[in-house]
């Protein structure tokens, strides 16, 4: 049988915590403790830290969004993370995402406005859609070659992103991938990827470094929309100038 606890701090049945009913700035959850249910600790602006029990295996959708949480260590027992977990943690700086983590789902960590580094794992599969757009305090960020699969807009208007290199093994840069990096200087691609989508790299406006391997062949006519410098076509080869 899994812990089970109902006092006036939290309601966990079967492992599954499902309610907080605390006002603290630090809470410590009980070991025993499997799944983080959904919202439990959405909208909690008081809530700064959190220890996580080794326990752990999921953290459901929205479970910490819009709290005040600054910083956050995921424990390695953690293999699921669901849609929106951290979204617009206006507050979050500091993030130690799971060794053996797969997917890092939609908006995990979209609107984390201060969230300033955050290493991927390189188990990481797959990144979803819009899942660190408008965190703005990110300098640089490191796709690794686990990756396989990756959504749009996944860095939409991380406006401080100043060099970005995408280790990842896929055939197409997504559509939006770093859609207004206004400070995007330095960017290395993959020698997997052969095609460069729409909005790529639109309003990347201080682009002026690129390395890519000899498979790209194809780049969205909009994909360097409102860039002084872009990756063209010339002769069966792309040439970045």
């Amino acid at each position: 049988m899994g812990l089970n606890i109902d006092n006036g701090l939290f309601l966990i049945e079967d492992g599954r915590l499902s309610e907080y009913r605390g006002e603290d700035e630090h809470v410590q959850i009980p070991e025993g403790v499997i799944v983080i249910d959904k919202f439990v600790f959405s909208e909690h602006e008081e809530l700064k830290t959190v220890d996580l029990p080794s326990t752990l295996m999921g953290i459901a959708a929205s479970a910490f969004e819009s709290s005040g949480i600054t910083k956050i260590e995921i424990p390695d027992s953690v293999r699921l993370i669901g849609n929106d977990a951290f979204y617009d943690c206006l507050d979050l700086e500091s993030v130690k995402l799971p060794a053996g983590l797969k997917e890092i789902p939609e908006n995990l960590f979209g609107g984390c406005s201060a969230l300033d580094n955050v290493v991927i794992p390189d188990t990481v599969e797959m990144i979803g859609t819009e899942a660190f757009s408008a965190c703005i305090s990110l300098g640089g960020i490191t796709i690794p070659g686990s990756v396989r699969a990756m959504g749009v807009n996944v860095f939409y208007n991380c406006q401080f992103l100043a060099t970005a290199k995408v280790e990842a093994q896929i055939r197409i840069l997504p559509e939006g991938t770093f859609f207004k990096c206004t400070e995007l200087a330095q960017v290395e691609l993959s020698d997997a990827i052969e095609e460069i989508g729409y909005e790529a790299f639109a309003h990347c406006v201080k682009l002026k470094k690129m390395t890519f391997g000899e498979r790209l062949h194809t780049v969205d006519p909009d994909a360097f929309t409102g860039c002084k410098a872009k990756i063209t076509i010339k002769n069966g080869k792309a040439v970045f100038g």
